[in-house]
């Protein structure tokens, strides 16, 4: 009986390492809009700590036509709230040296929208890391890592839904 338990949290042990992996991977979701004829992929980074309380992951959509990319959180954090448009922050793709990248926030939803969409996705799929990092005056910063091993292949596979 006992070496059965003991199995049975091994093998539930080995199951969860292996849905770990999985979830390491960037995701796909199609959404149907009626505004759009062929509806709107999406890609997603896995969610990632970004405070204590609160995650973050990188949404890339297209319609076929347009593509955009999104950074969701599941509560808008402090340091962002308080900062007007455009919003301001450092980004370091891979090891390379940080540079200044620039986010408009809508209303109180949860996400922030890269400006230059064309050019982040780019960076994006060249790289393997990207590590943002928030700060504002009198605020605690907010330093984020997104993994980015699988972005290209996943941005392309909703490419090629349309």
């Amino acid at each position: 009986m006992e070496k059965r338990i003991k199995f049975s949290i091994f093998l539930l042990l080995i199951i969860l390492l292996l849905t770990t992996s999985v979830s390491a991977e960037w995701t796909t979701q199609f959404i149907e809009d009626e505004r759009k004829e062929n509806g709107v992929w999406y890609a997603h980074s896995l969610n990632v700590k970004a405070d204590d309380n609160i995650t973050a992951k990188v949404s890339i959509g297209t319609d076929g036509d347009v593509e955009w990319i999104n950074l969701e959180f599941s509560t808008m954090p402090t340091v962002i709230k308080n900062i007007d448009n455009p919003i301001q922050a450092s980004v370091k793709w891979d090891n390379h040296e940080s540079e200044k990248i620039f986010f408009n926030k809508y209303g109180d939803f949860n996400f922030i929208s890269f400006q230059n969409y064309g050019e982040s996705i780019a960076k994006i799929e060249k790289s393997n890391k990207m590590v943002l990092e928030f700060k504002k005056d009198g605020e605690e910063n907010i330093k984020i890592m997104f993994p980015l091993e699988t972005a290209a292949a996943v941005i392309n596979e909703i490419r090629g839904k349309f």
